[in-house]
């Protein structure tokens, strides 16, 4: 962030240091999947005398993506705690079922079947890639078993041209709604005006890198380039290499946070000194400085859905997310995955509204589907949750869009939650 005009906005940037207690959140990592483990029913459902309501979880517990659906799987774990405590819905315990897909769409396809076929759940949390979600899409279509999506960014899923449906629900945003945000500030604030978008080779590096693309073309400000990164790649020095010799003055990269932070790490060491916006709503800040080190991801900056890290006020849910961060440091969990933990928190508190609508002897499949397409809910990460119509997305949250980065060796608020408007 050399340049006048960038120095000029950080001026204007709230600046917000993160307390010592949030710091040192615990740094002991969420839980370690055990390879081959079965399915995992470890929400407390014994106190609550009622039949428990199974809900299906999908996310990548083992494999390159591991952490985050670890974390995932831990956010959603706290709030079954939660409202298993508070009597569960209507006097019936949430027993959450989780499974494996290690961000593989032939896994997350079989994890779902067995969850339905096997478990008998009502309803499906999932499945974090969108390469996955989109495998695990038609089945719940098919099945007609409610689908919450947790992650997933491509614009499918929830498309009424595409694979949008009323068995599926997105809490996250699309690209495209995170590109709708970021228009009003990269090129004039953030001076990212001849960006290289460097991405993941899956549908959701791909569509991240297709949207940006159009999105600097229709400004007639040209990328510098697009490449593309192998999902289990280590070493970029190739990529960068083409960047530097691009003369970008930016990058725009779409990569989970431990595949980011080993981008970052290594564009430092070699002198590739460009500020780099990682969207995508995944690529937690706190992961890449405690990687690659403060000094080498100064200039980092990334869109955010959980900002209730930073300051549970900018939320939906100010106490849940005070509740949320206590909880979290409680558990020993680390601080670096609280952003994707927060996904998990929502994505199944939203489920838990809407079965709380409906008679307790009554709750299946369709009732809680009826239920989603009517419910609204304040979350702690996603906004005040309600599925509506947004241009072409059908039954789609319309979450705010924050940007948060490490400016001048600070944790910062670049932009607040900022809710995604519609082209008219």
């Amino acid at each position: 962030m050399k340049s006048t005009a960038r120095k000029r906005y950080y001026h204007m940037v709230f600046v917000v240091l993160l307390s010592v207690s949030l710091l040192c959140l615990g740094c002991t990592p969420a839980e370690e999947p055990i390879e081959g483990e079965q399915p995992d029913t470890e929400s407390p459902v014994e106190e609550v005398a009622g039949e428990p309501i199974k809900i299906g979880m999908i996310q990548p517990i083992t494999g390159p993506i591991a952490a985050s659906g670890t974390a995932l799987r831990d956010g959603a774990r706290i709030y079954a705690e939660y409202i298993n405590d508070q009597g569960g819905i209507n006097g019936r315990p949430i027993d959450l079922i989780v499974e494996d897909s290690a961000n593989d769409p032939a896994m997350a396809a079989s994890a779902f079947n067995k969850l339905i076929s096997r478990d008998k759940v009502l309803a499906v949390i999932g499945a974090w890639g969108s390469s996955p979600t989109l495998a695990v899409v038609p089945l719940a279509k098919q099945n007609e078993i409610p689908l919450v999506v947790d992650t997933a960014s491509n614009y499918k899923v929830t498309d009424k041209n595409e694979e949008g449906s009323p068995w599926i629900f997105r809490v996250t945003a699309p690209t495209i709604m995170e590109s709708r945000v970021l228009s009003a500030i990269l090129i004039d604030d953030l001076g990212l005006k001849n960006p290289y978008i460097l991405s993941v080779n899956n549908d959701w590096g791909r569509g991240t890198a297709d949207v940006f693309t159009a999105y600097y073309e229709g400004e007639g400000y040209p990328v510098g380039g697009v490449d593309y990164l192998d999902q289990a790649e280590t070493n970029y020095q190739v990529n960068l290499t083409k960047i530097l010799s691009s003369g970008a003055d930016s990058i725009i990269l779409t990569a989970d946070a431990a595949q980011a932070a080993l981008v970052v790490e290594q564009a430092s060491g070699l002198g590739l000194d460009l500020p780099i916006l990682a969207p995508g709503l995944s690529c937690s800040m706190y992961k890449i400085t405690k990687l690659a080190g403060m000094e080498a991801a100064e200039g980092f900056m990334q869109t955010a859905a959980y900002i209730g890290s930073v300051d549970p006020m900018m939320t939906a849910d100010p106490e849940g997310a005070r509740y949320f961060n206590e909880t979290w440091e409680a558990k020993g969990y680390d601080v670096i995955e609280i952003q994707e933990a927060a996904k998990g928190w929502d994505s199944l508190m939203v489920l838990c509204e809407a079965m709380k609508t409906i008679d307790s002897d009554k709750i299946s499949s369709a009732s809680i589907r009826d239920a989603l397409e009517n419910v609204e809910a304040p979350g702690i990460c996603f906004g005040n949750i309600k599925f509506e119509e947004w241009e072409n997305f059908i039954f789609q949250n319309v979450p705010p869009v924050s940007v948060v980065g490490v400016i001048d060796g600070k944790y910062s608020v670049i932009l607040e939650p900022t809710k995604p408007i519609p082209e008219n």
